[in-house]
């Protein structure tokens, strides 16, 4: 009895062991076989998509970069610094080349800078009488906060009897009813930048009236509400495209999710009413792949406030 005993437990030990052993031997090879197909999924991943989406680059003569000429190497984004492109008879010489699929031409035009108000509430702190005087200074920073560069800096300011004249030159100051006297309290553009990034550009007063709103005429964020606006500017690069040769070599009519497709006969129309210039149809981004973070600091009177 002793004997059989002591056997079964050396055998349902030996049994489990092999249990054990059994699990960890399908465990990996189940791993190893997870492994090895996300492997060949990522070579077949890669493989699909190596390809950039010109094969062979043709571009105007003496635009070679500096890095080009040295290393032998095009840089990422390379277009973006090179403007005008090659004429419309020689891209039509191209596609007579025997073996050439798709030829679509691109030029980069330039570039527009772009203004996004982000607006900070301070209703809640305007004095309910009187004057209030806000201002405001601003620290940007990008790549990962390893450079910081100044941002927007100047003041709002809400009071009574503001409006803007507009008989009093380029710049359309706003001005404030003072005994009996238009007082400028707010400027309007100025006759002369440097640069959309100077520090003359970087300055922006806003002054609001009480019953009017912002420059005595408009409620940007709606009746009663004062704000302090921080202009966010970014410079974006314009290129000029065919529409349908760019929508056959990278599906790009494919991408739209918002209006419609660009076609032959797109174009520019012209403005009725004199008051700017045409209207150009362009294709956009929906998504901003800018990773800046904008640090604000408002003040006002002795109180100290700031945001992100």
């Amino acid at each position: 009895m002793g004997n059989r005993g002591w056997t079964r437990r050396i055998t349902l030990r030996d049994v489990s062991m092999l249990c054990v052993v059994a699990i960890g031997v399908c465990s990996f090879v189940l791993l190893t076989g997870s492994a090895q197909s996300a492997r060949l999924e990522v070579t077949r991943t890669v493989d699909a998509n190596y390809r950039s989406s010109y094969d062979i680059p043709v571009r105007p003569q003496g635009s070679q970069t500096a890095i080009e000429a040295a290393q032998g190497t095009v840089r990422p984004n390379y277009l973006s610094g090179i403007y005008g492109s090659i004429s419309s008879k020689e891209v039509a010489q191209i596609r007579k080349i025997p073996g050439v699929e798709i030829a679509a031409p691109i030029a980069m035009v330039g570039q527009v800078i772009q203004n996004v108000w982000v607006p900070i509430d301070v209703t809640p702190d305007v004095d309910p009488v009187g004057e209030s005087l806000f201002r405001f200074s601003s620290v940007g920073s990008n790549s990962a906060g390893l450079n910081q560069f100044t941002g927007p800096q100047g003041y709002t300011y809400v009071a009574d009897g503001l409006s803007q004249d507009f008989g009093a030159g380029s710049e359309i100051p706003v001005t404030q009813r003072i005994r009996g006297e238009n007082v400028p309290v707010c400027r309007g553009d100025p006759v002369r930048r440097v640069g959309p990034f100077s520090e003359d550009a970087r300055w922006f007063p806003q002054c609001w009236d009480r019953e009017s709103g912002l420059a005595g005429s408009v409620w940007p964020e709606g009746r009663s509400k004062f704000v302090v606006r921080l202009p966010i500017r970014f410079p974006v690069t314009v290129a000029a495209i065919d529409p349908e040769a760019e929508a056959a070599l990278t599906g790009l009519d494919d991408a739209i999710v918002r209006g419609s497709y660009l076609t032959d006969e797109s174009g520019p129309e012209p403005d009725d009413t004199g008051m700017s210039g045409p209207t150009i149809p362009v294709l956009y981004s929906t998504q901003s792949y800018v990773r800046e973070v904008m640090q604000v600091r408002w003040t006002h009177s002795d109180d100290a406030r700031s945001s992100n």
